[in-house]
């Protein structure tokens, strides 16, 4: 999943789940969830890109995760429980950059980023980021506190991808 999907999950789960002891792990738990779903992110035939796009795409889409992460939850969720569980639900992607982005096989990086593969399921851009809005989508609606924001996160998911 994209890193914005990612962020976004984590932020329903923040705003839904108050007990950082529940909150935490569930976001992490969401990540190898999430991941198990055909999708498409900036991994996504990163051989066949130059490093600059890849880097670019990355920081595009961590940038646009932030960003839709602050407008849609920023006021309602403490901040600091907020980030956290936004955190846990992108960690295993942070952990595999060193691997990714440098080819270091430092431990405990390239030991996250074999295991995360195994739930890795990619798939073309089309397919991959429509399943992204058909997992995220329903989820952002309903974590909304308010009528018109539901209505606001709805387009602005839509017009993300």
């Amino acid at each position: 999943m994209t890193a914005t999907a990612h962020a976004l999950v984590g932020a329903v789960i923040a705003a839904k789940v108050g007990n950082p002891f529940l909150a935490y792990p569930a976001s992490l738990g969401s990540h190898f969830l999430m991941d198990l779903i055909p999708h498409w992110d900036t991994g996504t035939h990163r051989k066949q890109k130059t490093h600059l796009r890849f880097w670019l795409e990355s920081l595009f889409d961590l940038g646009l995760g932030i960003l839709l992460v602050q407008f849609l939850f920023g006021t309602h969720v403490n901040p600091l429980h907020l980030w956290i569980a936004v955190f846990f639900s992108q960690v295993p992607d942070w952990f595999s950059v060193p691997y990714l982005f440098f080819k270091t096989r430092i431990p405990p990086f390239f030991q996250v980023y074999e295991f995360q593969s195994w739930f890795d399921k990619k798939t073309e851009f089309a397919l991959g980021i429509s399943t992204q809005l058909v997992v995220v989508g329903p989820l952002l609606y309903f974590a909304s506190p308010t009528p018109v924001q539901q209505i606001i996160t709805s387009a602005l998911a839509f017009l993300a991808y």
